[in-house]
């Protein structure tokens, strides 16, 4: 006699049974598990590429936005950020004129509180409140590059320490390129940096 429940009709009404209620077993409902949770993985590492993209495209556009932004900015003053450490002094300049001055003739700059030379030298001794600013002509049609960095940082200086407002700033009448075509194309180079940089009109 085969023993109740050891593969006889009653097991197999215990098997049939349990098929009918779609019973799984615990090894089955482990791999569904598995399996149910590595679907789970795959819709995270999706949707954190997902997110991912968003983020890179919100960086582009904001950095792409600013750039556009600062391209469109009107024209002011754009002071180096190496700007030139000049004397020491708290008193406040109140004006100052600008001179073009030939390269031949730089003795006519000894009485300048400020000389800035071709290769972006810059000698300062201000005296008065009142500032006579020589620009040395260079070689060139155009200011060297050092050159034009070194006077904007001189303007730079004298506005942030010094409290030199640029309605106070002029070109001498004899140094303006725009009243006498007769002077030399770096003369009018330096006439269109400080009318660019909107430190005269």
């Amino acid at each position: 006699m085969q023993p109740r429940g050891f593969f006889g009709e009653e097991w197999w009404s215990e098997r049939r049974i349990l098929a009918g209620l779609h019973i799984e077993s615990p090894r089955s409902t482990y791999c569904m598990a598995r399996k149910r949770l590595a679907q789970l993985k795959g819709l995270v590492v999706a949707s954190d590429k997902r997110n991912t993209r968003i983020v890179t495209c919100l960086i582009a556009s904001m950095t792409f936005g600013a750039a556009l932004l600062l391209w469109l900015e009107p024209t002011t003053p754009g002071w180096s950020a190496t700007t030139l450490l000049m004397a020491e002094s708290g008193r406040a300049i109140e004006d100052v004129q600008v001179e073009f001055i030939d390269s031949g003739n730089v003795l006519d700059a000894a009485d300048c509180d400020c000389v800035v030379m071709p290769d972006g030298t810059c000698q300062w001794r201000p005296a008065e409140t009142r500032i006579r600013l020589a620009v040395v002509a260079p070689a060139g049609d155009q200011l060297s590059k050092a050159q034009a960095e070194t006077l904007l940082a001189v303007f730079g200086t004298m506005t942030q320490r010094h409290g030199l407002d640029l309605k106070h700033v002029w070109l001498h009448p004899s140094s303006d390129a725009r009243l006498h075509p007769e002077l030399p194309a770096s003369a009018y180079d330096l006439c269109d940096l400080l009318v660019r940089k909107g430190i005269i009109p």
